[in-house]
């Protein structure tokens, strides 16, 4: 394996000694430049080592996610443990040279299993992560009320939502030979730039929190014996309204994924774990209305990254990734529906 020398003597200093006899496997290459391995020693459980490498970053990436790596970083090391979230043991984190970082840590599929990305998920499953994100929300907002969130988190998205930036999206998508079939009903739409204008005021009062930004069935160990889910890959993590996390997770959707499961109940039962942890208890009706211009907020935020993808498609010659291509149908889809 390519790794840098550091990152070697990391390995080394951990497993006390050579590292003679231990198996490395890389379980996952990313779209985010990070390279993901499993040491397996000859007796005993295996470890996770985690190294990102800047210059392994896609552009879109880098352009969209500054200091991606650091924020992981910073995350395991400053903010989980005040947090008390149940997560991976960290065994070493340490900078690379050039601004990258690297994590060795507790492999959790040891006692936990991970959903594959076609994950169809159930009751049980959810109100283990939805635990998870009861703590997460409920204590950073407790914590912000105290102090002020890190600078190091990821923007809040309602500092980055621009009603004219959302408009001008649409007009270069309606322009687009590739879309302008589709945007074109939902840019002459009546309402349209009022609902816009008033996405950006909506969640104004909402208290920040921290966010996980990247719930992703893949990114989420389930315990075998019950409990709170544990959450990995925190690259994305950032602050903002914790409806944003909820949407994410899609239980306020159509996603397919959770055709079978009794979606008011789960959000009840995150807003009575939430209660607990923040001594709020916030009304069902109003916490949904609340996600439902979240979700446009999210969308709105994303849309210069999907008309970059559909320009660059244009240069080359009509080729748009299924995954941006559904990421443009669903956009259009919660704006049209909103109206």
């Amino acid at each position: 394996m390519d790794l840098p020398a550091s990152v070697t003597e990391l390995v080394a200093r951990v497993t006390g000694g050579s590292g003679d006899g231990w198996d490395m496997a890389e379980i996952h290459g990313g779209q985010s430049g990070s390279q993901v391995y499993r040491l397996s020693p000859p007796a005993g459980e295996p470890l996770i080592l985690k190294v990102l490498d800047p210059n392994r970053v896609p552009a879109h990436l880098a352009e969209d996610y500054p200091g991606i790596g650091s924020s992981e970083f910073r995350f395991y090391r400053e903010l989980m443990p005040r947090l008390g979230l149940p997560g991976p043991r960290i065994l070493a984190a340490e900078r690379l040279p050039g601004g990258g970082s690297c994590l060795l840590m507790q492999d959790l599929t040891v006692a936990h299993w991970i959903p594959s990305a076609d994950h169809c998920w159930t009751d049980a499953e959810l109100r283990s992560v939805l635990a998870t994100y009861a703590l997460l929300h409920g204590r950073s907002l407790r914590l912000f009320q105290r102090e002020p969130p890190p600078a190091w988190l990821q923007a809040d998205p309602r500092r980055e939502y621009d009603p004219d930036l959302v408009l001008a999206c649409l007009g270069r998508l309606t322009g687009n030979d590739l879309t302008c079939d589709r945007a074109e009903p939902l840019r002459t739409a009546r309402g349209l730039a009022a609902l816009v204008r008033e996405v950006a005021r909506a969640l104004d009062h909402e208290p920040s929190v921290v966010l996980y930004n990247d719930f992703y069935p893949s990114n989420v160990a389930l315990p075998r014996d019950g409990g709170p889910a544990r959450l990995f890959d925190w690259q994305l993590v950032g602050r903002g309204p914790l409806h944003m996390d909820i949407c994410n997770i899609g239980l306020t959707g159509r996603d397919a994924a959770f055709a079978g499961v009794d979606r008011e109940g789960l959000l009840d039962y995150y807003l009575e774990l939430l209660a607990q942890e923040s001594r709020v208890l916030p009304d069902h009706a109003e916490f949904r209305e609340r996600c439902r211009f979240a979700d446009l907020l999210g969308w709105g935020v994303f849309m210069p990254r999907i008309v970059k993808a559909v320009e660059r498609a244009g240069q080359q010659g009509g080729r748009f990734s299924p995954w941006m291509d559904h990421c443009l149908q669903e956009c259009l889809r919660s704006w049209a529906e909103a109206l």
